[in-house]
């Protein structure tokens, strides 16, 4: 049976506490079995699943740039066949908007630092920060000048 790699749509998780690229304690019990030869039955402790978390994350960072420069060829591909194509024509009208449209959703632009860091810190919010928010605070704030 196929797991899934990626943490995203899993609602047995907490999404606002996971990193897009997260593997699922199933994911990591399988590659558990694959390294020490089927013989784990348990569930992984957080720890193991905290490193297989960051290789994960790890391995991702490394390809990123190649797996964007990939999807942005596609994504203009796909502006050049809405401006040509054989609808070219009868959507003319819209055609500016639906690019303009496909490039915002293909390739948002990413929260930065501060953005995220205040989202973690709103108001009233009175549970605990996992390490990942912990994180995402820890480098806006390093991010800052020094005054």
């Amino acid at each position: 049976m196929a797991v899934p790699y990626c943490s995203e749509g899993n609602s047995d998780r907490n999404a606002t506490n996971q990193h897009q690229i997260s593997p699922t304690p199933e994911l990591v019990r399988q590659w558990m079995n694959d390294v020490y030869g089927g013989r784990v039955l348990s569930t992984p402790s957080q720890g193991t699943i905290d490193i297989a978390t960051r290789a994960a994350q790890w391995g991702w960072n490394q390809r990123e740039p190649e797996i964007q420069a990939a999807a942005d060829r596609e994504r203009e591909e796909i502006c050049h066949w809405l401006r040509t194509g054989p609808y070219g024509a009868s959507i003319a009208c819209h055609a500016e908007q639906m690019i303009s449209d496909l490039r915002a959703s293909r390739r948002p632009r990413p929260l930065r630092w501060k953005e995220q860091a205040l989202a973690l810190l709103q108001p009233g919010e009175t549970r605990l920060l996992n390490r990942e928010q912990q994180d995402v605070i820890r480098q806006a704030l390093e991010a800052l000048p020094d005054e």
